[in-house]
C-alpha cells in the first residue's frame, strides 16, 4: 500500500508546486496608508478553530493510492465531470482575465507567490523592444491576486473550489490533470492523533502534568509536520571552501521514499488545503452576515466586527468529530470537539498593517504581533507590546516606528575578518571566517506595491478595469 501511495517524480513536483501553508491576510479596506494614523477598529471579536490540522487529519479524506493522468488539455467543462468522479485532483491551470467576483471581498485567495507567468516577453522586431520584459497587467493585495490579465498556477480540487467561489474569468486552460482515490488516513494513525489530543485537552492547566501536556502538544503538531516533509531536497556540498547547492537526485529520493516513507507527501499538501477550506467557510460566513466586517485571518482564526452566528457551521464540524470520536474533556468536564470555532474574546481596539502585523487591546492591556519582532522575553513578558506602549501605544502602530528592545537578532557574516588574531589570557586565538549574532532593530512599514493599492482605495479606485 505504501509503495503505491508514493507519487512518481512528475506528480511529486506538481504536488510541491501546489503546496501552501495557512491562509494569513488582512482586509485591505481596514489598513491605513503609511502617511496616516492607524485605522483603529473597536469591539472586534476573535474566534479560533480548535486543533485545525489534527481535525482535518482525523475527519477528512486524502489522496491515498496511485495517481492517474488524464491526457489532454481541458476547458471549463472538465470541472463538472471532475466533481462527479469524487476523486482528489491536481492540475496546472492558466486563467485569462481572472478577477474577484466582488471587488469588496476582503481576503483574496490566490497567492502571487504560487503563480507564474505574471511577466511575459514582448515579441518585437525592434532592437529597442526585442526580448523586452513587460509586466502582465495585474493587481495584488499584499501578495494576493485581485486581478490578472493572465496567470498560471497549480491547484488541488479543494483550492479550485475556493477560487471558483471567489473569482470569475474569461478563459481557463487545464493541463497535467491527475486524479487519485480519496480515503481516510490509516486508523492507527488517526487514533494516535486522538490520543495526543485527549492528553493535551485533559492536562491543560494541570500544573503537576505540565510536562506531559507540552509533550502531547508538541507531538500532535509533529504528526502533521512529518506528513509535509519534502521527498526531494537540494544537495549541499562543501567544495573548495564554499557551500554549493545543487538539485537533489529526484529518482533516488523517490525510490528511497517508497522504502522508508510513512505517509506520501500528498497528505501534507491536502492537510493545509483542507484547513484553508474550513477557514474559508468562516470567512464566507462573516462576509455574508449583514452588519459584519471581516478584518483579519491567520491559519485557524478570524477577527471581525458585528454579530456572526457560528452555530450552524460548528454543528457540521461537531458532527464530523462525533462520528470519528475526535473529542475530549478538559479538567472541568467540558467536551472539546476538534475543528469547532471557539470564541476567544472581544478586543476593545484593533489595528492591522497587513499579514502578521496587528495590535489589539483587551482587558489585560495592549498586545502586539509582528513577524520579525520578538514578542516575549525569557520570562514570558510581552516586550514588543511594552515597547509600543512606551512609544505611544496605538498611535505609534504606523510606518516608521522602530523597535529596538524587541528588534531581535541579526546575523552578520564575517568572511574576511579585519582582526586575524587576538590575545586572551596570554594565549593567541586565531580569528577565521565567522558569523556574529547581534541585537538589531525592526522598522514598521508597508511594501510599496501594497501602499499604492491603499492609495487607490483611498481615492476610490479599487476596480482593475480602471487601471
Amino acid at each position: 500500500m505504501r509503495k503505491e501511495w508514493i507519487p512518481d517524480i512528475e506528480t511529486y513536483l506538481q504536488l510541491e508546486r501546489a503546496f501552501r501553508g495557512g491562509n494569513t491576510h488582512a482586509n485591505r479596506f481596514f489598513v491605513a496608508l503609511e502617511t496616516d494614523l492607524p485605522y483603529i477598529i473597536y469591539n472586534v471579536h476573535s474566534y479560533d478553530r480548535a486543533s485545525s490540522y489534527p481535525d482535518v487529519m482525523c475527519n477528512m479524506r486524502f489522496p491515498l493510492g496511485k495517481w492517474k493522468k488524464e491526457p489532454g488539455t481541458f476547458n471549463q467543462e472538465i470541472i463538472t465531470r471532475m466533481k462527479k468522479w469524487d476523486k482528489a485532483f491536481i492540475f496546472d491551470v492558466k486563467f485569462t482575465n481572472i478577477r474577484l467576483k466582488t471587488i469588496s471581498w476582503g481576503c483574496p485567495y490566490l497567492s502571487k507567490d504560487k503563480c507564474w507567468n505574471l511577466r511575459k516577453t514582448k515579441a518585437s522586431n525592434s532592437k529597442q523592444t526585442k526580448n523586452h520584459e513587460t509586466t502582465v497587467k495585474h493587481l495584488t493585495d499584499n501578495g494576493r491576486i485581485i486581478y490578472a490579465e493572465t496567470l498560471e498556477t497549480t491547484l488541488t480540487d479543494i483550492d479550485f473550489n475556493i477560487i471558483e467561489y471567489e473569482y470569475e474569468w474569461d478563459d481557463i486552460e487545464i493541463t497535467n490533470l491527475k486524479y487519485c482515490r480519496y480515503q481516510k488516513l490509516p486508523t492507527p494513525f488517526i487514533e494516535l492523533i486522538q490520543t495526543y489530543f485527549r492528553n493535551k485537552t485533559e492536562l491543560k492547566g494541570v500544573e503537576e502534568k505540565k510536562w506531559l501536556y507540552n509533550e502531547s502538544k508538541s507531538k500532535i503538531n509533529s504528526l502533521y509536520g512529518m506528513s509535509a516533509q519534502k521527498t526531494v531536497r537540494p544537495m549541499l556540498e562543501f567544495l573548495n571552501g564554499e557551500f554549493i547547492e545543487s538539485p537533489g537526485d529526484a529518482l533516488k529520493a523517490i525510490e528511497f521514499s517508497k522504502k522508508r516513507a510513512f505517509l506520501p507527501y500528498s497528505v501534507g499538501v491536502y492537510v493545509t488545503a483542507w484547513a484553508r477550506y474550513w477557514l474559508e467557510r468562516a470567512i464566507i460566513l462573516i462576509h455574508e452576515t449583514e452588519g459584519a466586517d471581516f478584518l483579519y485571518t491567520d491559519t485557524d482564526s478570524v477577527k471581525f466586527t458585528g454579530e456572526v452566528d457560528f452555530s450552524a457551521l460548528n454543528a457540521e464540524i461537531e458532527e464530523n468529530s462525533k462520528k470519528s470520536k475526535s473529542y475530549a474533556k478538559d479538567k472541568k468536564g467540558k467536551i472539546h470537539y476538534m475543528g469547532v470555532y471557539e470564541y476567544e474574546g472581544t478586543y476593545n481596539k484593533f489595528a492591522t498593517m497587513g499579514a502578521k502585523k496587528y495590535a489589539y487591546e483587551d482587558e489585560k492591556g495592549l498586545h502586539l504581533t509582528i513577524s520579525g519582532v520578538v514578542k516575549y522575553d525569557e520570562n514570558g513578558n510581552e516586550i514588543s507590546a511594552k515597547e509600543l506602549s512606551e512609544k505611544g501605544g496605538f498611535k505609534a502602530f504606523r510606518a516608521g516606528t522602530v523597535f529596538s528592545k524587541a528588534g531581535g537578532l541579526e546575523a552578520v557574516y564575517n568572511d574576511e575578518p579585519s582582526t586575524r588574531c587576538i590575545e586572551i589570557d596570554g594565549r593567541s586565538v586565531q580569528i577565521t571566517k565567522n558569523v556574529c549574532l547581534r541585537p538589531s532593530t525592526y522598522t514598521l512599514g508597508l511594501a510599496g506595491e501594497y501602499n499604492r493599492l491603499l492609495e487607490m482605495i483611498k481615492i476610490g479606485i479599487d476596480n482593475p478595469n480602471l487601471l
